[in-house]
């Protein structure tokens, strides 16, 4: 199952930990059962963006207690667009005919 960590760093953080957690995650591996689909440095309010895909949700919980010292970790499950689409038809939100729903259609 696919997920979506946002890593915000924790506020009161100096440079020097700043700076150590940066080398720290230069060597740091992501546990069994985890596997990295994309990890993107951010500047912004969520400073780390990570796609994850986990055998079990348990599994995360070994990355947050990781690096909870250091960020503020969001995780929420996600789907690929594809998927979402799929979900959105076997609901009968989207016709499979192709035709859209107004909001999409606006984005496109």
């Amino acid at each position: 199952m696919l997920f979506v960590n946002l890593m915000t760093l924790k506020p009161n953080l100096s440079r020097l930990q700043i700076d150590e957690a940066a080398q720290r995650r230069a060597k740091w591996k992501y546990p069994a059962g985890l596997k990295l689909v994309a990890e993107y440095w951010l500047q912004g309010s969520t400073n780390v963006l990570a796609i994850i895909d986990a055998e079990h949700a348990g599994n995360l919980l070994q990355l947050s207690y990781a690096w909870n010292d250091v960020f503020d970790i969001a995780t929420h499950p996600v789907v690929t667009a594809e998927e979402g689409l799929r979900f959105l038809q076997q609901a009968r939100v989207v016709r499979r005919r192709g035709r859209r729903p107004k909001a999409l259609l606006a984005q496109g």
